[in-house]
């Protein structure tokens, strides 16, 4: 019987899934373990390399599909199907260096049930023109274990998608109904990564975190994080805070404090700005910008409606979203009425006049951090 079960989201790897395979097979450990393939209706030779090495590895099962499902409804099949008492996720992209890191994270979680995840460190993989470069993913050199207090008071450490292990607290017959009915379209994006994985574990048990370097992530252009813009990915992770407050009905504030706190950092970057005038230039731009506005009109009422410290918070923060808004909205309707906007220098002096006056708010009260 298998008592792990290594989960690969399959899309378009073809270049790099043999590698993540051949990785899974060097390790030496006594325990059985499955290799759960949930590939996303892949349009290169991907699936047919793992169906290549299913045929000499019969720990191999794969879940194909039709269509493209994206990534939540694709590695959601395989949290479904979960039947073994532990489980790990490997990215096709990613792989192991380790051969005794399953024989060390089992050992360790079969001998303290109050743990429910076993994280490594894993090096970070850069390719620029051709040269690669290894950086820790995490700084910290000693082991650590952490409880959800912990998280909740002062953060904890949380590993990587290739170098963590979980005990199967929640998925499988467990699923929690919040994963098969998402609130909203965020939601999707928020729990389908590494951080929700490592979230609701650690509120089902103790992290132990061990420093040795065990697996390679490599970071390219075409990551899902990586193809962000700095203010979509803080978006992206204010929604996430709000959907985990969400997730535990609203039951944990610190959730909502550091949505505040990382919706505040979308102001203080020069780029936000810099958007959206482009938005205003270009329509391809247009309906990005207004999704982003749109996202923090409802973040905005959400603070003011549930925290209870966002009237005594720093005044500029919300005078500088207040002054975005109206900027956008005053520019948005000279730009329409073209007679008013000549040439885009003119809107461009109108943009600067704006933001002159919230460079002027930004010196109030200190800095928005």
């Amino acid at each position: 019987m298998y008592i792990l079960t290594i989960i690969i989201p399959l899309f378009n790897q073809e270049k790099h899934v043999a590698l993540s395979l051949d990785s899974i097979f060097m390790q030496n450990t006594k325990y059985k373990y499955k290799i759960v393939v949930c590939d996303d209706n892949s349009s290169d030779n991907g699936l047919e390399i793992v169906k290549s090495y299913q045929k000499t590895h019969k720990n191999i099962e794969i879940l194909e599909s039709k269509v493209n499902q994206k990534l939540y409804k694709n590695i959601l099949r395989a949290y479904i199907a979960l039947d073994t008492k532990y489980f790990c996720v490997l990215d096709p992209d990613d792989f192991w260096i380790d051969s005794n890191m399953i024989e060390e994270a089992i050992d360790f979680l079969e001998s303290n049930p109050s743990f429910s995840t076993f994280a490594f460190n894993t090096n970070v993989r850069t390719n620029i023109n051709g040269v690669e470069n290894d950086v820790a993913y995490i700084s910290c050199n000693e082991p650590k274990s952490y409880d959800f207090n912990n998280f909740l008071e002062s953060g904890a450490i949380m590993g990587h998608t290739s170098a963590t292990f979980f005990r199967n607290a929640i998925f499988g017959k467990n699923m929690p109904k919040q994963m098969l009915e998402l609130k909203t379209s965020s939601s999707e994006v928020s729990f389908r990564g590494d951080s929700f994985r490592n979230m609701v574990h650690l509120h089902e048990g103790k992290m132990q975190y061990v420093p040795r370097i065990v697996s390679v992530y490599r970071v390219h252009d075409k990551g899902i994080w990586q193809s962000l813009d700095k203010v979509s990915q803080l978006v992206t992770g204010v929604d996430f805070y709000i959907d985990m407050w969400e997730f535990y009905d609203r039951k944990y504030d610190t959730f909502l404090v550091r949505a505040f706190n990382t919706y505040k950092g979308i102001f203080e970057l020069e780029s936000f700005g810099i958007m959206m005038f482009n938005a205003l230039l270009d329509s391809r731009f247009y309906n990005k910008m207004q999704n982003i506005l749109q996202k923090m009109q409802s973040y905005h009422i959400l603070f003011e409606a549930n925290l209870k410290d966002f009237d005594t918070s720093p005044q500029h923060i919300k005078l500088k979203y207040r002054i975005y808004k109206d900027i956008y909205t005053k520019l948005e309707s000279k730009l329409k009425r073209k007679q008013l906007v000549t040439n885009k220098i003119d809107l461009m002096q109108s943009f600067n006049e704006s933001m002159n006056v919230l460079n002027q708010v930004s010196q109030m009260g200190g800095g928005g951090r």
